[in-house]
């Protein structure tokens, strides 16, 4: 992050502005905004891609020029601040591009036509999929209207799965500044996110995006245990810091006896987001460690210091490197006592903790063709969703919400279905002339 004053800095990480701050300030941001998403797409993109990018900071200024959100934040700062969103994910020019006219259609006088026109046919798509249908005020035509638009995002991110990485920071920008609307808003909002953003961010593998998006709504459905339980948190933390270093430096004498000096050990601590559905407090801030490599085969290197020099805990080891979960993630999984007490431990590589924090997005490299059979399965469910104009969202989040289970054939191949799938399901699945 560049340097500016610490107000501008605060509001590049989702604080709202509120309307008695200078004109200049607001000014601040928006020039600091553009100029770290003009340095990502020049090192980034073709000359075409920067051009359009001025092009779309020029449309966003003279479209938005004026326009206040209920915060008191000028409209602007959104659409940059999702674009910035979408460069720290390290994807492509073009998706940048996207993401500053994401509100374009909606929100101002720009039309299909008109990004067709100057962006070209694929922006355009990607902003149209974006827009919501307008909701009528019958109750009933706008339940219907909800659920065009969803289907109409299905069939946009079926096209082109960057329309839901564009969605995703769309919502969650949007969620940081919702202290200035009415209470019921808010909750309506939430709820929304919760029931169909956080089960499709979980779906595709984005672990992070997941949970940021489930504490704010936690934060807004309920405000008085969301505190409480930060303060908790807070107080366990300060009170279990002498013995969570003390274990810190147990863990690094483990592995420096056996040459393994250079792994990064990481505290997993306890996320707000985890008690949106528990009422009752933490007994701990420390789920566990995350131990960290360069290279897959030091994983084994180090989970064998683990058990050596400590025993390990019965049934409590887990090999999802040889045998990945059915969402991609991977890594070691086991439980080592210490002290007397069983202590957690992921172990993973570099690559294998991005990709574990980040599912679909570390995976993108441009084509469909090129994701993980898991990625590509759940793009063509929600293909066969998107064209099914008689199916009700409810069918659409039964499938987004459920767990998976994995099956091996008799050959060794692993299945991945759905929880309570049936013996027949297995067969279709490994046998699709059956079907």
């Amino acid at each position: 992050m560049s340097e500016v004053s610490e107000s501008v800095a605060e509001n590049l990480s989702g604080r709202a502005f509120t309307v008695q701050e200078s004109a200049d300030e607001y000014s601040q941001l928006v020039m600091d905004l553009k100029q770290q998403i003009r340095d990502y797409v020049r090192r980034r993109g073709t000359e075409l891609e920067q051009n359009l990018l001025e092009k779309a900071f020029d449309d966003i200024e003279a479209y938005h020029a004026n326009q206040i959100r209920r915060s008191g934040q000028p409209v602007i700062v959104h659409p940059l601040r999702v674009a910035l969103s979408i460069c720290n994910m390290g994807l492509d020019a073009p998706t940048v591009v996207a993401s500053l006219l994401h509100d374009a259609i909606e929100d101002t006088s720009i039309t299909w036509d008109y990004l067709s026109t100057n962006y070209g046919e694929w922006y355009a798509d990607i902003v149209d999929g974006l827009t919501k249908i307008k909701y009528t005020t019958d109750s009933g035509k706008k339940r219907a209207d909800l659920e065009a638009t969803y289907q109409k995002m299905l069939a946009a991110m079926v096209r082109d799965v960057r329309s839901l990485f564009i969605k995703l920071f769309d919502r969650l920008d949007n969620m940081k500044d919702m202290d200035a609307m009415p209470r019921h808003k808010q909750r309506s909002i939430s709820r929304e996110t919760l029931n169909v953003y956080v089960p499709m961010a979980r779906r595709f593998g984005l672990e992070e995006i997941s949970q940021e998006h489930t504490e704010l709504c936690f934060r807004y459905l309920y405000p008085k245990r969301y505190e409480r339980t930060l303060a908790h948190l807070q107080r366990l933390r300060e009170q279990q810091a002498p013995s969570i270093q003390a274990m810190h430096r147990q863990i690094e004498e483990v592995l420096q006896r056996c040459g393994l000096e250079n792994t990064r050990i990481e505290e997993i601590w306890t996320h707000p987001a985890s008690y949106i559905h528990f009422s009752e407090d933490a007994e701990t801030v420390l789920e566990g460690y995350r131990l960290v490599v360069q290279e897959p085969l030091e994983s084994y290197q180090v989970l064998g210091a683990l058990h050596t020099q400590r025993n390990a805990v019965p049934l409590k080891i887990r090999d999802f490197i040889s045998n990945p979960l059915w969402n991609g993630h991977q890594g070691l999984r086991t439980q080592v006592i210490f002290d007397g007490e069983p202590i957690s431990f992921e172990i993973v590589s570099k690559q294998m903790s991005q990709l574990n924090e980040y599912g679909i997005m570390a995976h993108w490299k441009g084509s469909v063709s090129e994701l993980s059979n898991y990625y590509r399965t759940c793009l063509e469910q929600l293909d066969l969703f998107s064209g099914n104009k008689e199916l009700r969202m409810a069918e659409v989040m039964g499938y987004l919400q459920s767990e998976q289970i994995q099956v091996f054939t008799p050959k060794g191949d692993m299945v991945t279905l759905p929880s309570g799938a049936t013996v027949l399901d297995f067969a279709f699945q490994i046998h699709t002339d059956l079907g």
